[in-house]
């Protein structure tokens, strides 16, 4: 009977401490990284995912137009944020504004599941912009889910993610994510002026066959396996040293994927791997490419392992020393190679003199996309539009940058776009249904040359707006304002009583 006590004792104390584990577990997961936004799109409520333990919230805060929407009952999403989604059915294009640190990188991941969530059976195409830049065109092609990556520098505190209406179909997003990523070292390519977009994350011949993400990569980074009859697996469980010096610190992938490796199949000498673009129009593409590998064998002293990399891909780095056991190392692009094929293709081909053959544990491709060609609005204009949308609860469509692009210009603004930076010049507000005072903010645009706030039911007294000394047109005709005119109007230069 002793022994019986002893044991329901024991056990009792076991489920307990099991239970306290599982506890620190999910309040540990259930924190959110800094840095991290995520967004399930279209869903009411807050949630710690499943899978990554990673906090999701409504996408609420974060746009105000769209329509919620669930995917039917009898079909399965990928993942816990595909039963929901925002859809865009009226407004050409609408934006997520999502809060960053300014001269950070990001890795900004946007998915969609349609699921035949409206009934009609018709997969819709569109635009998704980061900012003012084309991010990719969205077609589903043979599938019914997508998902797409970008790096991006935060040239200011916060980023636009917009979807576009392109006529083909009602726009949607199932979520969006932004993940702040580490050192300003990492990922050199990325810079203000230019973006990469993701084609291939692969975790090169894993054992299990499963996507790797948060908390394995701290950056939560998908590594999708990438397994081929013509390698062989090696593995370890050993710790391996990660980032050394050089450019191991620039590119770097989570320890999972270097304790996998591929080797060349029946004691062969070359690894060979290709990767298929998606068909489309485009004939030339601005690519790098990222090789990660591991040395996980401890070498005998007869042996030695060094290799080469070679492709359609232009720039690769020279030969370098070879890490030691248990280290890291990585091939690269060393410039942006210009791609005119449909594919990208690589080989890893042993080095002379060494008697093992190549190895890989992973590989990272993505396409360059330049920012050079468009102006976006000053940031201080952005914020002040924003706080008049606000101010005045307008129900109008502004979404994104006020001025850019050119084809996207919001309602009742006009601007230039002869500098670095856009500028409004003027305001058009008629006919809006503004109550309450006019906002202070107006007279912070200050090349500001029309301003038009007539038939409104704006009241109080015209604010000093003395600041605004390119102005020309002003019509406040047909509000409730009271008081006498302003001095100051009769001493901007410009303005034409």
């Amino acid at each position: 009977m002793s022994r019986g006590v002893e044991y329901r004792t024991s056990t009792t104390v076991q489920a307990l401490l099991v239970f306290l584990a599982f506890l620190f577990v999910v309040s540990v997961d259930g924190q959110k990284p800094e840095g991290f936004i995520s967004i399930d799109c279209g869903q009411e409520n807050s949630y710690n995912d499943t899978v990554t333990g990673l906090p999701y919230v409504s996408d609420s805060g974060f746009i105000d137009t769209g329509e919620n929407h669930k995917i039917p009952t009898d079909m399965n999403a990928t993942n816990q944020q595909g039963y929901h989604l925002r859809s865009f059915p009226n407004g050409t294009r609408n934006c997520y504004r999502l809060q960053v640190v300014k001269d950070k990188k990001y890795l900004i991941r946007a998915s969609f599941l349609y699921a035949n969530y409206d009934g009609l059976n018709r997969l819709p195409q569109f635009d998704l912009y980061l900012d003012i830049n084309l991010w990719k065109s969205i077609n589903f092609g043979s599938g019914i889910y997508l998902s797409t990556e970008i790096l991006a520098y935060a040239s200011r505190n916060w980023m636009f993610v917009c979807v576009v209406d392109t006529g083909s179909g009602v726009p949607f997003i199932s979520s969006l994510e932004s993940r702040q990523l580490g050192g300003d070292f990492l990922y050199p390519l990325v810079m203000p002026n230019q973006t990469s977009v993701l084609f291939q994350r692969r975790n090169i011949q894993p054992i299990k066959d499963e996507v790797l993400r948060y908390p394995i990569d701290e950056y939560d980074r998908r590594w999708r396996p990438y397994t081929s009859d013509s390698m062989e697996t090696l593995s370890t469980t050993k710790e391996i040293t990660i980032c050394g010096d050089g450019d191991g610190c620039f590119y770097t992938a989570p320890l999972d994927v270097f304790q996998t490796c591929g080797v060349p199949a029946a004691n062969g000498s070359t690894i060979n791997i290709t990767f298929q673009w998606p068909l489309n129009n485009k004939k030339s593409r601005k690519v790098y490419m990222v090789i990660y590998y591991a040395e996980i064998q401890n070498l005998a002293s007869d042996q030695s392992r060094n290799f080469s990399a070679f492709g359609n891909l232009d720039y690769w780095t020279e030969n370098q020393a070879y890490p030691g056991y248990l280290h890291s190392g990585i091939y690269r692009s060393v410039n942006i190679g210009t791609l005119n094929d449909p594919f990208v293709t690589f080989i890893l081909r042993t080095a002379n003199g060494t008697t093992l053959p190549p190895i890989i544990s992973g590989i990272e491709v993505y396409e360059v996309h330049d920012l050079t060609a468009l102006i976006s609005t000053k940031d201080e204009e952005v914020e002040d539009m924003l706080e008049l949308k606000e101010f005045y609860k307008l129900t109008k469509n502004w979404q994104g940058d006020p001025c850019a692009p050119k084809d996207y210009v919001w309602e009742g603004v006009k601007c230039s776009f002869e500098n670095l930076k856009s500028s409004i010049l003027s305001l058009n507000l008629s006919f809006n249904g503004l109550s309450g005072e006019i906002a202070e903010s107006f007279k912070n645009f200050k090349l500001l040359e029309s301003l038009i706030l007539s038939n409104n039911k704006l009241s109080g007294k015209i604010p000093f707006l003395e600041d605004l000394q390119n102005l020309q047109n002003l019509d406040l005709s047909n509000n409730n304002l009271n008081g006498n005119i302003p001095n100051f109007l009769t001493n901007l230069p410009n303005l034409k009583v």
